[in-house]
Formats: structure tokens, C-alpha cells, sequence
């Protein structure tokens, strides 16, 4: 319960990088009020939320003139992070903290905490975890080259290509651009006429800005189209 401040107290959190090598992460200190005893009790709870990390739980057995809480952390892959305050109404709740057992049975492991000046102990059940997959196909019975009625043999579109379209969305400057005529420009307009069932191809050039720190990360082009017919004004 070591503190600058007499009482208050804290838990650090060190890494174990390997070979018995420990590296500090960083010091909880739960709500930093004086003479909360925070730290007092720390306990692994196990794997609350299912995420392959261990949780942690520790108390502060004198936090709101000694009504006491139990803070809960949740661990990931570079320490832990706060999640939860429990803090019912009661006397130096959190003095004490035990768990690893699943209580009801569903599998979520659950921990019990005692509040000493109350003559209680609480047990604290962990919610069940759902996890859900989502995933999409396509069905290889939908015929998108069916022909319609008066559909024209030749159709007029209006083009955009862009480059870096990923920094632009994020409010960066782009890395990169276009050269047409011997000017530099952001992106591409064209109005291009396309024939049933025949491709057509237009060839860009794109430069790299100089100075460019970022030439790791790709460049994401993005081409958009639509309908001359339903474009305003034309």
C-alpha cells in the first residue's frame, strides 16, 4: 500500500518481458483520495470477459469514509485497464477478496469480497460472455450479366479516381498525385463513354510527394462512377 500520500495507497503493475526480466507499466491508484487503504487487497479473478487475459480485482477498504470498493481491471496483451467500481452501501467493503470458483455454474468465474464493519460478506457473479461471428458470401446463382429492356449498347459515366483516400478520410495531406497536362492535381474527373461487354482502360501517373515520411503504409486509390444521365445538369 506504498503511497506519496500516508494511506492512500497503490498496486503497480509490472510486465514480465522473459528470462525473469520485469518491466514496470504502470502504478492504479483507484479515485487518489487520502486514508482509502487502496491496494490493501488484490486478487486474480481469472478470465472475466473471455478475451484470453487475466482480470485483476483489488479493494479500498476505506474509500468514501470507509464505505469501501473493489476495483476491477481487465488485463490485455500490455497490462491492465480500468473496468468497474463496485461500491455498494456498506462498511469497509473490500477488505478482503477471494475467487476462482464458478459459483452458479455457467462457466464465468465469480469472487466474493468481504465488508468487515457490516458483518457481511458479498458474493459478485460474473455476466455469461457471448460471443458472435459474423460473416458474408455471395450466392454463385445470381446472374449479373442478365440483359435488361432498353438497356443502350453504349452508356456515358462520370469517373472520380483518387489516391490516398485513407489519410484524406482521417484529415491528413495526401502522400501522393496525379499529373494531367502538366499540372498537379488531387484527383481524376473523366467522362468516359463504355460499350456493352467491352472493357476500357485509362493509364495515370502518380508521383510521391517529397519529403514524405510515411512510405510503409499503402496508398488506397478509390474510383467512383455514376450515371451521366443522372448527373445535374447534364
Amino acid at each position: 500500500m506504498f503511497s506519496e500520500i500516508r494511506f492512500k495507497g497503490q498496486v503497480t503493475i509490472y510486465i514480465n518481458t522473459g528470462n525473469g526480466a520485469l518491466e514496470k507499466q504502470l502504478a492504479l491508484t483507484g479515485d487518489r483520495p487520502y486514508n482509502v487503504h487502496f491496494g490493501e487487497t488484490i486478487f486474480s479473478l481469472g478470465d472475466l470477459d473471455d478475451d484470453g487475459f487475466s482480470d485483476v480485482a483489488t479493494g479500498a477498504s476505506k474509500v468514501d469514509n470507509i464505505a469501501g470498493a473493489v476495483y476491477v481491471y481487465h488485463g490485455y496483451a500490455g497490462g491492465v485497464v480500468p473496468q468497474q467500481k463496485i461500491n455498494p452501501v456498506m462498511q469497509m467493503f473490500g477488505q478482503s477478496i477471494s475467487g476462482g470458483i464458478y459459483m452458479d455454474g455457467n462457466g464465468c468465474p465469480d469472487f466474493t469480497t468481504g465488508a468487515f464493519m457490516s458483518d457481511s460478506m458479498v458474493l459478485l457473479r460474473a455476466s455469461t460472455v457471448i460471443m458472435v461471428d459474423i460473416s458474408t458470401f455471395l450466392l454463385g446463382i445470381i446472374n449479373i450479366t442478365v440483359p435488361c429492356r432498353h438497356v443502350p449498347e453504349e452508356i456515358g459515366l462520370n469517373c472520380v479516381l483518387m489516391a490516398d483516400v485513407d489519410k484524406k478520410e482521417k484529415g491528413q495531406l495526401p502522400g501522393v498525385y496525379f499529373v494531367l497536362l502538366g499540372e498537379t492535381v488531387g484527383q481524376v474527373l473523366e467522362k468516359l463513354q463504355l460499350a456493352h461487354m467491352e472493357g476500357l482502360c485509362h493509364c495515370y501517373v502518380v508521383h510521391m510527394k517529397q519529403r514524405v515520411q510515411d512510405v510503409i503504409s499503402l496508398i488506397m486509390f478509390e474510383a467512383a462512377y455514376s450515371l451521366r444521365t443522372h448527373v445535374t445538369g447534364e
